[in-house]
């Protein structure tokens, strides 16, 4: 008999509806739910990474209700960014607006993003055999921030990024001010986590125009595609092109996966097997037999559906404590007006921009 991994590790190859992914990690919470009330009758799932980059979302955490704002200004949020008439189809697509159950307020997924969802218990046996008090949130957001650090700071990719008293990970060039290249959006429910990063690699930045990132007036977005770019311009390359491949995101997506599983896990010191990845194309190929760990059924995953917070609203969900609920999100941003986004948009007529997704035909597919 085969031994079971320490970690498992689902890597999405295409772009996926943010609906679809987010439907599939409210499933997985709760059976680390039910497992947490009954751990007699349902076993302990095993930790597991999500990795994917999503189509265009603006989504909305516990603070910010997009219900309660003027329906112009949504639309305006939905408008596609300015394309050329040969654009690709995920590049003429407008945005999704999407209400999570995360904390915190308005951010941005789209092509272009590494997005990554741990979805584990932070006191679990599997943590505690690595680090003897598990983890809490503070540990778990700085180990978040730091993976990515590392990550980034690999020399294929040679990006320095740093911590600041603002959450997430920065980075700025020479003369600079600092940027975001990384922000962060957390939700636990006794102590199991979900939703997780959003780590710019080659994305459109002017998708965060319509909102103030972070909730930080003042503070930008940026990119690996822009560091590089930015680098090659001060080196004296003109105007040449930091060309970001899916060689490179794969790389960037594998980096981050072992570091977070070293440091939350020990998965190193486990030996071979100890991590298992999947790469797949879409959600539906997780109904096949190799995936019957994940005890989908006929879990609707269709992304035509508004999210639903499984698992706090139906299938007899356990009580947590006060203590237990405790929620921690990054604020992702405050929405700008409908007469500011359409000032930018007008502006941007003329914007040369990124390819809306990696240089990869997978990635590059809509959904």
């Amino acid at each position: 008999m085969s031994r079971l991994p320490l970690v498992r590790h689902i890597h999405f190859k295409r772009v996926q509806p943010f609906t679809s992914i987010s439907k599939l990690q409210a499933h997985i919470v709760h059976q680390n739910l039910l497992h947490k009330a009954r751990p007699q009758t349902y076993p302990a799932p095993l930790p597991l990474i999500l990795t994917f980059t999503s189509s265009p979302v603006y989504t909305f955490g516990r603070r910010d209700d997009p219900s309660t704002l003027d329906a112009a200004f949504i639309t305006s949020l939905r408008e596609p960014l300015p394309r050329g008439k040969h654009a690709a189809s995920h590049e003429r697509a407008g945005a999704e607006v999407v209400k999570t159950s995360r904390g915190g307020l308005t951010t941005f997924h789209g092509p272009g993003q590494l997005v990554v969802y741990p979805i584990f218990d932070l006191k679990g046996a599997s943590v505690r055999a690595h680090l003897k008090e598990g983890l809490d949130v503070r540990s778990y957001v700085r180990l978040l921030e730091e993976t990515t650090i590392d990550a980034l700071a690999e020399p294929c990719l040679d990006i320095p990024c740093v911590r600041t008293e603002h959450p997430g990970v920065w980075t700025s060039l020479p003369g600079q001010e600092s940027a975001k290249i990384a922000a962060l959006g957390v939700h636990l429910r006794r102590n199991i986590t979900s939703y997780g990063l959003g780590l710019n690699v080659n994305t459109d930045l002017r998708w965060f125009e319509r909102i103030v990132p972070c909730g930080l007036g003042g503070k930008r977005m940026t990119s690996v595609g822009e560091i590089w770019r930015r680098k090659k311009f001060m080196e004296g390359r003109g105007r040449a092109r930091g060309r970001v491949t899916h060689g490179h995101k794969s790389f960037l997506t594998r980096r981050w996966v072992e570091g977070f599983a070293k440091g939350a896990f020990g998965w190193e010191e486990k030996g071979e097997g100890a991590l298992a990845s999947y790469s797949v194309c879409g959600v539906e190929e997780l109904r096949r037999g190799r995936f019957g760990w994940l005890g989908l059924g006929d879990v609707d995953l269709s992304a035509d559906v508004a999210e639903k917070e499984t698992s706090e609203t139906t299938r007899e969900p356990p009580r947590a404590t006060e203590r237990e609920k405790e929620e921690w999100s990054t604020p992702g941003g405050y929405p700008q007006s409908p007469d500011e986004i359409r000032s930018l948009i007008k502006a941007a007529k003329n914007f040369p921009g990124d390819r809306n997704g990696f240089e990869s035909p997978d990635d590059g597919s809509a959904h």
